[in-house]
Order: C-alpha cells, then sequence, then structure tokens
C-alpha cells in the first residue's frame, strides 16, 4: 500500500506541473483528478495485484465456494468449487469434498459420488478420509446401490461410535426387510448413551425392549453421570419384576440415588442390600453420625483402602465437632488392621495435631511421611508444622530460592516461596514465543490464510500422528494456539513435561483482550480470571459440562442469569453463554461477589467450585488461622485440588505476564 501511495503521489506531482492551476476552471478539473487518483490507489491497484497471483485466487475461490455451501447456495457453489480444485491442487480433496456436498444439494448424488471416489483413490492420506467414507455409505445409500450393505457394515466395524449412520443403517436395513438385525443396532443405540438413543426406542416395541437391556441402559447412564435418567429406568425395570436381574436393578437404583445426593433413600436402599460399606457412607453423607457408629463393628470386618477412607473422613467429622480425642482414637486404632492405608492414616493424625496446635508431633510425622513418600505436600507441612508462625521458616531448604525452571509447576513450592518472602522468579523474556506463521504443512497455513480454522487444527492433528514428523511438538502446539484451539493445544504440550521456554504454551493468554475488559470493569485482577479459565474449560468457548456448565468460565445457567440480573449485564438466553466476551464478563462479575462476601481469593475459588454455602459451612465449624490451613483442610478432594490448582496457574499468569505483582501473590496467604 506505500508503494501505491508513493506512486500515485508522484502521478499528482507530475500531473500538477504539466498542467498547472491558473484559474478556477482548471482548479476544479485538478480536484476531479486527484480524486480519481485517490480512488485508484485504494481501489483499483490492490484489484490488479490480487489478479496477480493464481495461489490466492484459488484460495478466494475454495472460501467463497465453501460459503455460498453454508448458505446452501449449492449451484453458485459448484463453478467456485470446480475452479478451486483446478487453481488449488495442494487443497483439492477439500474442494471435492464440498462440491460433493453441493452436488448432492442440488439432487445430483451421482456426480457427489464420483468426487468422493476422487478422494479416496487419489488423496489416500488426507485426513478427510473419514468423512469421504461416510459420505460414499450415505450416497450410495441414497442411490440405493448393490453395494451398500457391505459400505455400511465395514464403516460401522471401523468406526463404531458414529452413531448417526448406525442409525442410519438400521433403519436401511428394517426398510429392506432385515428386521432382526436391524432391531440389533436400534437396541445397541438405546442402551448405549448416544444422541440416537430416544429415536432408536421409539423404533422398538415395549416387548422388544427386555429388562436386560434396561438395565444395561441405565448402568451406562449411571457411568455418564445422568444420574436422574438412570434412575427412571431402573424404577422402570423394577416394574417387569424380572427375579433374576433383581439384584441389579436395586443396586443401579441405588447408585443413582446416592449420586443425586438423597443419601437418606439411599442408606435404606443399601441397608435393603445388605451392603454395609454404601448404607454406611450414606449415613455418614447425610450426617446421620449416631447411624454411622451404629455399623463401625461391621465395618471393622472388612480390611479393603474404602472402607479405610471411610473410618478417616469419620474421625475427620469428629475432629471438625471438636472431639479430638475421639478422632484420634478412630486413626490409632485403624492402623494395625489397615497397613496398606497407613500413609492417609498418618497423614490424617498429623493434621488433627497441627490444627490442635501441637506441632512439633505433627512435623514429626509430616517429616516422616515426607522421607518415605517425598510428596511436596509433607514437605511443605512439616516446614509450617517447624516454625512459629506463617512467616518463619526454620527448616526452609536453600533449593526454595533456586531456579524453578524446568520444575513442574507446584502448589507447595509457590506458597512456601510467597510465605516466605523468598524471590518469585520471573519468566525469562526469552522464552519460547508463538510462531507467526502455521507450521507443519503449506495445506495447514492455507486453510489459516482461507480463515479454516477447525480445518488447519485438523491437519496439524493428522501431522503429528505422522512417524516421520520432523518439528517439535512445541511448534505443533503453538500453531495450534494461533488458531484458536488453545484446548488441544495445551493437550497437545502437557505431554512433554514443563519447562520456562513452553511456558506461553502451557499457560497461554488467550481471549486477553475480553479478560481485561471484564477485569477493568469489575476490578478481578485479569491473572486470576486467566487461571479459572485454563481450569475450568482450556479456553474452550463452547464447553459444556455434564451438569450443564456453560462457556469458558462454566458457568450454570441459573447462576448466571442471576449474576447477569445483580450486575445488569444483558443475557439473551443460554447460548450467550457460550460466547467468550459474555462468559468472562458474567464470570468475572461472580467472581468479584465471591470474593466480596468471603473476603478472600482462595476462599472465593473454592466457593466457585463447592458453593459459597459450603465455604460459609467450613469456615463455622473450624476456627481457621491462615489460609493456607483452610485450603488443606477443605473436605471435598475435589474442591481442595481444584483451589491449588487455580492458584498454581495464577501463580504462573502473574510470573509471566504481571511479575511486578507478585505482592498480590503474597496477599493470598494473609492470615485468616
Amino acid at each position: 500500500m506505500q508503494i501505491q501511495a508513493g506512486a500515485g503521489q508522484l502521478l499528482i506531482f507530475v500531473y500538477l506541473k504539466i498542467f498547472p492551476m491558473k484559474n478556477s476552471r482548471q482548479k476544479i478539473k485538478h480536484s476531479l483528478f486527484i480524486y480519481l487518483c485517490i480512488l485508484g490507489i485504494f481501489f483499483i491497484s490492490p484489484l490488479a495485484i490480487s489478479a496477480q497471483e493464481p495461489l490466492a485466487e484459488g484460495l478466494a475461490q475454495l472460501k467463497l465456494g465453501k460459503d455460498l455451501l453454508d448458505k446452501r447456495e449449492h449451484s453458485k457453489a459448484i463453478p467456485e468449487l470446480s475452479s478451486a480444485i483446478v487453481n488449488e491442487p495442494l487443497l483439492a480433496d477439500y474442494g471435492l469434498l464440498w462440491r460433493a456436498t453441493a452436488y448432492e444439494g442440488i439432487e445430483e448424488p451421482s456426480l457427489a459420488l464420483n468426487d468422493i471416489t476422487t478422494i479416496l483413490l487419489e488423496h489416500k492420506t488426507s485426513p478427510l478420509i473419514k468423512a469421504a467414507r461416510k459420505k460414499e455409505v450415505e450416497l450410495n445409500h441414497k442411490l440405493g446401490s448393490a453395494s451398500t450393505d457391505e459400505l455400511f457394515e465395514a464403516y460401522t466395524k471401523e468406526f463404531p461410535t458414529d452413531w448417526g449412520i448406525k442409525f442410519l443403517y438400521a433403519a436401511h436395513l428394517k426398510n429392506n426387510g432385515h428386521k432382526e438385525k436391524a432391531e440389533a443396532i436400534y437396541k445397541n443405540l438405546y442402551i448405549q448413551v448416544t444422541p440416537f438413543s430416544a429415536s432408536a426406542q421409539k423404533e422398538l416395541t415395549v416387548s422388544e425392549i427386555s429388562t436386560e437391556d434396561m438395565v444395561r441402559r441405565g448402568e451406562n447412564l449411571n457411568k455418564a453421570w445422568l444420574f436422574q435418567s438412570a434412575e427412571k429406568v431402573f424404577r422402570d425395570a423394577s416394574l417387569k419384576n424380572s427375579s433374576n436381574l433383581s439384584q441389579r436393578i436395586k443396586e443401579g437404583l441405588a447408585l443413582s440415588v446416592f449420586r443425586q445426593k438423597k443419601y437418606v433413600e439411599a442408606a435404606e436402599m443399601y441397608r435393603q442390600l445388605n451392603n454395609t460399606f454404601w448404607q454406611a457412607r450414606s449415613l455418614l453423607r447425610s450426617g446421620n453420625i449416631e447411624g454411622f457408629e451404629a455399623l463401625i463393628p461391621d465395618l471393622s470386618k472388612f480390611s479393603d483402602k474404602n472402607t479405610a477412607a471411610l473410618l478417616v473422613a469419620y474421625a475427620s467429622i469428629k475432629r471438625r465437632e471438636g472431639d479430638i480425642e475421639k478422632a484420634l482414637s478412630v486413626l490409632n486404632s485403624l492402623l494395625p488392621q489397615y497397613s496398606s492405608c497407613t500413609e492417609d492414616i498418618m497423614w490424617s493424625k498429623g493434621w488433627i495435631l497441627m490444627l490442635k496446635g501441637d506441632k512439633t508431633k505433627a512435623a514429626e510425622i509430616f517429616s516422616e511421611l515426607h522421607k518415605k513418600y517425598r510428596d511436596p505436600k509433607y514437605q511443605y507441612w512439616s516446614r509450617r508444622a517447624g516454625s512459629n508462625s506463617s512467616s518463619e521458616n526454620s527448616n526452609s531448604s536453600p533449593a526454595v530460592t533456586t531456579s524453578l525452571n524446568n520444575m513442574l509447576p507446584d502448589f507447595y513450592t509457590y506458597a512456601n516461596i510467597l510465605i516466605n518472602g523468598n524471590t518469585l522468579n520471573h519468566i525469562d523474556k526469552k522464552a519460547f514465543s508463538l510462531l507467526d506463521t502455521i507450521c507443519c504443512s503449506k495445506r495447514a497455513a492455507l486453510l489459516a490464510e482461507a480463515g479454516f480454522k477447525k480445518e488447519a487444527a485438523a491437519e496439524l492433528q493428522h501431522y503429528a500422528k505422522r512417524p516421520d514428523r520432523k518439528l517439535t511438538g512445541a511448534e505443533i502446539s503453538a500453531s495450534l494456539h494461533k488458531l484458536g484451539s488453545h484446548r488441544l493445544a495445551m493437550i497437545f504440550i502437557g505431554k512433554n513435561g514443563y519447562s520456562d521456554d513452553i511456558h506461553e504454551l502451557l499457560y497461554p493468554a488467550a481471549y486477553i483482550d475480553e479478560v481485561k475488559e471484564a477485569a477493568n470493569e469489575t476490578g478481578v485482577d485479569p491473572m486470576l480470571l486467566l487461571a479459572i479459565i485454563r481450569e475450568e474449560s482450556r479456553f474452550a468457548p463452547d464447553a459444556r459440562s455434564i451438569a450443564g456448565a456453560l462457556g469458558l468460565l462454566q458457568l450454570m445457567p441459573s447462576t448466571a442469569q442471576r449474576v447477569a440480573k445483580s450486575a445488569k449485564v444483558q443475557l439473551n438466553g443460554n447460548g450467550d453463554l457460550t460466547n467468550p466476551k459474555t462468559n468472562i464478563r458474567l464470570g468475572a462479575h461472580y467472581i468479584k461477589q465471591l470474593i466480596t462476601r468471603l473476603g478472600s481469593v482462595p476462599m472465593a475459588i473454592a466457593a466457585y467450585n463447592a458453593g459459597e454455602h459450603m465455604v460459609l459451612k467450613w469456615i463455622k465449624q473450624v476456627n481457621y488461622t491462615d489460609i493456607d490451613l483452610f485450603i488443606e483442610d477443605i473436605p471435598f478432594s475435589e474442591t481442595r485440588n481444584y483451589v491449588k490448582k487455580v492458584l498454581t496457574s495464577y501463580i504462573e499468569y502473574t510470573r509471566s505476564l504481571n511479575p511486578e505483582n507478585t505482592e498480590a501473590l503474597r496477599r493470598l496467604f494473609n492470615k485468616m
């Protein structure tokens, strides 16, 4: 553009030299000429330059053809894609697949099949082979080809979880008189937890679905954490009164009820099943301590790890109730019988002594545990118990002040450094930077240039599986980040371990503009927002949990609606929660509310995972003096580990993107 502007200026200069302005009429002519020159500079020249690049032309045709296809303008898409196949041969397989779809759209399945056959014969190493195989099956089915059955059979055998093709295959078999084979596929789709389960069930009569089928579906629903649906299936199965399956029905029903936190009902179900362990677990979860204690003699007959863990949890509850002596007595009684669980029992005993104030004995236990198991947690609490306060560290090791490069990020190492006022190393500015271009293959680069980021990411995945690849995992991961496939990039690079050189890949500043905007609006540290997004969704904007949480910050729709109302944020339905800007903004407001109410970032993080009411309950039960005591004493292991992960990521983002703010990290571990 600078060259074009310079040429235009030169043209205007020469024109004025030859035809100087002498009167108002010439002035008007000059103005008109200059205006036309400007138009030429900014509009005509770029078109001329574009026309000189045949490769760009083919790519532009591919993009236009795909855009038209997405708009279902099939007739217009075909000539553009046809030109792209010729002018951009490196991406001919994409042009062929998309043109086949367009041909199908204008009811020309034979022409579509020709394109698919070309892909299968001439592009055998393409990542589009599965899509082409699928389209081949669909087109042959539509054409009524004699090879349809064979193609269906081969495809479903190779890709057994393509439920859509399986459903189509079943319909094909049913229409061609193969009722029994069709029924078997419909049953499989019903039993599995798939998007086609309900449709498959409608194709079966009540008599065709056996009690065994229902039980298997219920068990699969439990495995998929769809406990409410599982409960309904098991209750329906129980009405069939199949005595040989009665036990499995009752066990599946009890588990689905337990997982829905209906602990009182679950306890009664397990009592009827004579399942002492699960009855006791249900009683403990329901808060019926007296009922649990009545089962302890029966529990003592078992010496497995699960029973030991349950009794350790009981000791923890007694400690929270203030009965320290009872808690220690329970733990001491477990040691002879549950030698395989010595580590957990001794940790619990040391932890009770720590909270009780008997730090000398606690330090001895933690030190012994560290010598034997080398867990950083034991080393950290050995040091904390060995000091007189959180600001002292008489047992500190020189290792905590050395460079952290090439060390796996660890919550306890960072907590020790921050609590004791030591230096937190910053990430070297010369560390690995994201690549300016997409690496690995020209195909991926061209797809990315045309805006086909999803396809380019698939190309990189395909390349990464090749045994002859020359580029490193870091280079592939960097390219995936460039394409916005952050979740995939982090999974890919996570296999490489940790070093400062790849810090930017493990802790990407994805959606940083939206994060900063939300941070400025709410006052929440943007590094904290990045940390929570990383641990909640790995930066996948369309992430959806089994529980129904949505988006980057995994917001429950009910929570989002409540926050949107109080924060005066416009939210037009749950679909908005997959919009990064909306999700981050609402999440930031929610986090701000939690920090304000609870007065601490770590407590707010815990509440984000377990709920504010649970955190308030924990604080009320125990008079914590220090934040790290609260974190380590969180009763739910999922929440406890979540808080540690988020804080570790918070520290990592701060030391790479905002190292001057180390003091804010120290405040994380202030006294309560």
